[in-house]
């Protein structure tokens, strides 16, 4: 772990239950529970273990807590990968390159779901491309008509509107309010369909953000 130096010459570690911080040559172990304040790595940290957990459960209430996860990450004001990228690193997203044809959707087809269009475990790695986080969000993870749902608008749903962080009945974006109506009773595999989308989110993120984790990683000297 990596001591915080206060303003009187006193150190102050903040340290995860299975992080492990020095003063001297004397290792000092503190519960989470013990720690007033964690640093924006530690968050990130947990964070990244917690999202593997709950993708792997691919459930309705996993995959909420997921979406909350990847808002914090990717879509708050300041995401927190910005945040704690203090090595500068260029963060890039690793997708399936698509062919360059119009999307297919079948005749009498309301909802289709994308999930090949973001999620890089699924090709090799001679058949991926990478994109900046701005360009990431915009992909297209699910086609309602002829509405595209890009990432951000998944991520916006699970989280903001169906009960990641916020739950709400009045959805004010027209697409969003289709989003939910055209899912509601349809189930992908064991997880509601409105929310699978989250899944192949989850998965590019984890993978994408490798580089970062293991800088992270390092500065705290940490052992994953």
């Amino acid at each position: 772990m990596l001591p915080n130096s206060r303003a009187d010459g006193k150190r102050t570690c903040y340290a995860l239950d299975w992080a492990t911080c020095h003063f001297g040559n004397r290792p000092a172990r503190r519960k989470l529970r013990q720690v007033a304040m964690l640093l924006p790595e530690q968050v990130f940290l947990a964070d990244m273990g917690r999202l593997r957990t709950l993708i792997a459960e691919n459930d309705a209430a996993s995959l909420l807590g997921a979406s909350a996860i990847l808002r914090k990450l990717l879509l708050d004001p300041y995401p927190l990968i910005f945040q704690v990228n203090k090595s500068r690193l260029k963060i890039l997203f690793s997708v399936p390159i698509l062919p360059d044809v119009p999307p297919f959707q079948p005749a009498g087809v309301i909802f289709m779901l994308s999930p090949g269009n973001i999620d890089p475990t699924i090709c090799g790695p001679d058949k991926l491309k990478c994109v900046d986080l701005k360009s990431f969000l915009t992909i297209e993870v699910a086609r309602i008509g002829d509405r595209v749902l890009s990432v951000k608008d998944a991520i916006d749903y699970a989280a903001n509107k169906a009960g990641g962080v916020h739950y709400t009945d009045n959805i004010k974006e027209e697409r969003l309010r289709d989003y939910r109506s055209s899912t509601d009773f349809f189930f992908v595999e064991s997880s509601p369909a409105a929310i699978h989308a989250i899944i192949a989110i989850s998965r590019c993120t984890i993978f994408s953000l490798r580089p970062l984790y293991q800088d992270v990683l390092k500065r705290l000297q940490v052992t994953p």
